[in-house]
């Protein structure tokens, strides 16, 4: 007895029925959430244009009409140039890749629609069962369809259809070769626009390599640039800085900052109509996820907890002069093409291995942006590191193994034959009520798939970070990754094979209870199940079509912004925000690039994957990809910006992934020719891997030198070694730049709306005056007045509010906080670089940060010390470049103009303070690299209404922020 798939014409109705209705459903929402969009866009440009408020006049994007659909033609008609300049070039190779895929699709349509469709069609005429009905079944246009007749594979049938299928796979793969090989090509030129761009070329990170590993030997700023210079590099250094550790500084001063922001809320919230509430608020600490501990205070509570932070901040400050060096440290050579050519020098651990002439040397590689560095991942030490990588790789597996537990129950519910097999007495009440069939079929399934899709990237970055993963960008690299295997194994291969599983076993269990076979029939008829495998693929298809169609609805819900509009209507109506969460509200949110390529990837992968096999699914991918083009566009030009730019170094990852596609994709169709009984054509498809890798080792020799590394001419070994010029500028040394962003992060300040800044005194009982502050804006250069309330008489110390003017709620350009200190550009070398916009370094600036004073002053940077190379036959110096900070000497002047003035008193006297010092080789420079700091004790930080100004602090240390070796 052979194996008879069980009559489900019913069940396929209704599965048909649910697919036509979710589609005439999502074209209706969809039409109406356009029509919103276009209704709401011209009133409320803080949603839908927030970056024309946040560009300047060379980076805005293109004005658009209040015209209902006068936003299409300016996102369609944009011209690349134009966008790298607007956008960036991540942005603009983000929508490179759309297209890409897009044509990619297009062809792969044209190919499964009008070639592959009408040959399973015909092949279906002749080999299987005859007409069809359309209305319950469409197996006749897919592969399932052939040699198979009353629902029986027939073995004997003709083969010679399945060429078809085999050119058919050949002809996509190619498609997909030409044009992966052409994007690579223009990603070379793509990027050395970029390497020769003028943002890259006057960039400090540009030509910094960053060491990694640096035994505790060399963590001295001498004797990292001897032995890198030991190493043999083809190029001159130019300076040489170890890093420092900063203590619990990062931790306290995120602590301080997060007490702010619940006493901006506590005040808000007691304060919000303009009068003192009848109760004040109240908060719970000590407890667990808001369970247990005690009540108290808000107001008092976030206040003292706010105090006693900056408290512990200042005292450690006090001690910076006595950080350690820790294991990592940065090189910079004169030329970015230097420093490329060295890190390609180095770029393997072998070379490095053999050059340092070590078992386990330090690595080499072209240094991060200082605001892309994980800073606590930095300095881990690289035992400590791979055991993280194991430990969460192991969390990740089992993670994905957990999730295959609900996924097969969204399996199972995805087609209602399948629930009928299952639970038998289910199908009288679906059949009573089939549009509760339609609900479960159609929206259940890809709803709560969909729903999953919005947490996963935050399950996944947490886990990427636990790894220690050293940069953001490269965590968006490995969230990317993770996204990608998690969907492809979970939710593509896992999710069809468990649903051919769950269709399969439904059909056995069916057919047994009918009296239609018997286990033993099952057992000695297994070869009857190979048509129940075929057909199961193709039942498949059916709910990524419907899957992808409430993606593409989600992407018409993301134009229209809906999540930030309901948000904005929420905290209106039922919450009193306070100052600051209103202006970072204003500020154009960061675009998601591993979430939304993810998406692109793996819809590309599923419809490449059916593309032969169930070719039905390809015009709704085709679809999909079509509203991305339009939608992220948009999206991109005016609403999302880049939180940090690299010039497309996502690419490789990109290609990858489709290499890794095209392979799955032929693996199937081996597997489904062989089980179709076409095992001849499966050996003609069994190349194909294997072309595929081909392609992949050639383009990565062909292309990834040139796009990874920098190198021109000026590079070649025949180059002249050039030396470089020393200069004073901070925004040269090392240790300025790729200092920790604890060492200059500015304390916050609690802010409160200007109109009940006068009933302050009634909440704290104490006598306030207000102070009028001069700023510059750090985003949009224009002097403002910062309108300052001081409370008096709040335990032991006076607080400082920020009155926030109405007008001042529109533009975030706050500089507080530790993920301010990279807020607008590279940080303290980008706020010297507009030293009469951004003065952060002045107490006159910021008399409300407690950071800005002398004693606490952690932007009084001294100069790097200087060492000349002992090959020049010149003594080698080693000077402590400390500027003198006696009031007499003008440290006031120092802070204020927020950098060290070669040519002014202060520097000259310096240079007379440091003439005695010792000349040296370069074998004892470590005694200098400690200096009388060093034993100096640094008693406990007095309150701040007992501190004076002190003329010998330890902040200036050099130290404190890495020294330089020139």
């Amino acid at each position: 007895m052979s194996i008879v798939v069980p009559n489900t014409s019913q069940a396929n109705t209704i599965d048909l029925a649910g697919l036509g209705t979710q589609l005439a459903i999502n074209v209706g929402i969809a039409a109406g959430t356009i029509c919103a969009f276009n209704i709401l866009r011209p009133n409320n440009s803080l949603v839908y244009a927030p970056k024309y408020k946040y560009s300047d006049s060379r980076k805005q994007p293109p004005k658009i009409g209040r015209g209902f659909f006068d936003w299409i033609l300016p996102v369609l008609t944009a011209k690349e140039d134009e966008l790298v300049e607007k956008l960036g070039y991540d942005a603009v190779l983000f929508i490179r890749f759309i297209r890409l895929l897009r044509n990619c699709t297009f062809i792969m349509t044209i190919v499964g629609v009008f070639g592959v469709m009408p040959l399973n069609l015909v092949g279906t005429y002749y080999t299987g069962d005859w007409p069809p009905n359309f209305l319950t079944d469409i197996s006749c246009i897919s592969i399932a369809g052939i040699n198979t007749k009353s629902g029986q594979f027939l073995r004997s049938g003709d083969n010679s259809w399945f060429w078809g299928h085999v050119a058919a796979t050949w002809l996509v793969s190619m498609v997909v070769y030409l044009f992966c090989n052409r994007e690579y090509q223009h990603y070379v030129e793509f990027r050395r626009h970029w390497f020769q761009s003028e943002e890259y070329q006057s960039s400090m990170h540009a030509r910094t390599l960053a060491v990694l590993n640096v035994p505790h030997a060399m963590q001295s700023d001498e004797r990292l640039g001897g032995w890198f210079k030991s190493l043999g590099p083809r190029f001159p250094i130019h300076q040489a800085s170890i890093g420092r550790k900063v203590d619990k500084l990062p931790e306290l001063l995120e602590q301080q900052e997060q007490a702010v922001r619940n006493l901006e809320i506590a005040l808000a919230q007691y304060l919000g109509d303009g009068k003192v509430a009848s109760k004040r608020p109240r908060a719970k600490v000590g407890g667990m996820m808001g369970c247990g501990g005690r009540s108290v205070d808000a107001i008092d509570y976030y206040t003292q907890q706010m105090q006693d932070l900056e408290d512990q901040i200042n005292e450690v400050r006090q001690r910076i002069g006595s950080f350690k060096q820790t294991n990592y440290g940065w090189v910079s050579f004169s030329r970015p093409s230097w420093a490329a050519a060295v890190a390609k020098q180095f770029s393997s651990e072998l070379a490095i291995t053999k050059a340092s002439k070590s078992v386990d040397p330090p690595l080499i590689f072209l240094a991060p942006q200082p605001k892309d560095i994980i800073w606590k991942n930095f300095g881990l030490p690289k035992s400590v590191r791979s055991g993280m990588r194991f430990f969460w790789n192991v969390i990740f597996f089992l993670f994905a193994v957990a999730w295959l537990i609900p996924l097969t129950c969204l399996q199972a519910l995805a087609q209602l034959k399948r629930v009928y097999q299952i639970f038998p007495n289910s199908q009288a009440y679906f059949t009573a009520h089939p549009f509760a069939a339609t609900i479960l079929t159609s929206w259940f399934a890809p709803i709560v798939l969909t729903l999953f899709v919005f947490v996963l990237p935050m399950i996944l970055r947490i886990f990427s970070v636990r790894q220690g993963t050293l940069t953001t960008t490269s965590l968006d690299r490995q969230v990317l990754s993770k996204l990608y295997v998690f969907f492809i194994v979970n939710n593509l291969l896992y999710f069809t094979i468990s649903g051919i599983a769950v269709s399969i076993y439904g059909q056995i269990k069916d057919s047994i209870n009918n009296g239609l076979l018997t286990p033993q029939d099952v057992w000695n008829n297994a070869q009857g199940l190979v048509n129940t495998f075929a057909n199961s693929v193709v039942d498949t298809s059916n709910f990524w079509v419907t899957y992808t169609c409430v993606r593409e609805l989600g992407i018409v819900i993301d134009l229209a912004q809906i999540v930030s509009l309901l948000i904005i209507f929420m905290r209106k109506r039922f919450t009193h925000p306070s100052p600051r969460q209103i202006k970072e509200f204003t500020r154009p949110p960061a675009f998601d690039y591993p979430v939304y390529y993810n998406g692109l990837l793996f819809f590309f992968t599923v419809g490449l994957v059916y593309s032969v096999i169930a070719p039905i699914v390809l015009p709704f991918v085709l679809v999909y990809f079509l509203i991305s083009t339009l939608v992220c566009r948009y999206l991109l030009m005016y609403i999302f910006t880049t939180r940090l730019e690299t010039g497309g170094q996502m690419w490789r990852v990109l290609f990858n992934r489709l290499m890794s596609s095209a392979v799955i994709f032929q693996i199937a169709m081996i597997g489904v020719l062989y089980i179709k009984g076409g095992s001849t054509q499966s050996y003609a498809v069994i190349p194909l891997p294997f072309v595929t890798l081909a392609f992949k080792y050639i383009c990565y020799k062909t292309y990834d030198p040139k796009a990874y590394f920098y190198l021109t001419d000026d590079s070649d070994e025949t180059s002249p070694m050039v030396k470089f010029e020393h200069t004073a500028d901070k925004r040269e040394r090392l240790g300025f730049n790729y200092g920790h962003p604890a060492l200059f992060a500015e304390l916050a300040t609690p802010m409160v709306h200007a109109n009940i800044q006068h009933l302050l005194p009634q909440v704290y009982r104490g006598r306030f005056h207000n102070l009028t502050q001069t700023v510059t804006s750090a985003l949009t250069r224009k002097k403002t007045q910062k309108h300052l309330t001081t409370v008096g008489g709040v335990g032991d110390h006076d607080i400082k509010f920020h009155a926030v003017e109405e007008e001042e709620l529109e533009v975030d350009d706050d500089m507080e906080g530790l993920n301010a200190v990279y807020k607008f550009g590279e940080g303290p070398a980008q706020a010297l670089a507009n030293e009469k916009n951004v003065n952060f370094a002045s107490p006159e600036s910021f008399p409300s940060t407690p950071m800005m004073d002398e004693t606490t002053g952690a932007m009084g940077y001294p100069v790097h010390e200087t060492y000349t190379d002992q090959s020049t036959k010149t003594p080698l110096i080693n000077k402590r470049f400390s500027p003198p900070i006696q009031p007499d000497l003008g440290m006031e002047n120092y802070i204020e103009r927020g950098r060290y003035d070669p040519h002014s008193e202060v520097y000259e006297m310096g240079r007379l303070h440091q003439s005695n010092l010792s000349r040296v080789p370069v074998d004892h420079a470590e005694s200098f690299s400690a200096g009388p700091m060093d034993t100096h004790s640094h008693p406990a930080s007095p309150p701040r209404h007992q501190r004076q100004t002190s003329s010998s602090s330890p902040l200036n240390d050099r130290r404190a922020y890495g020294g330089g070796y020139f």
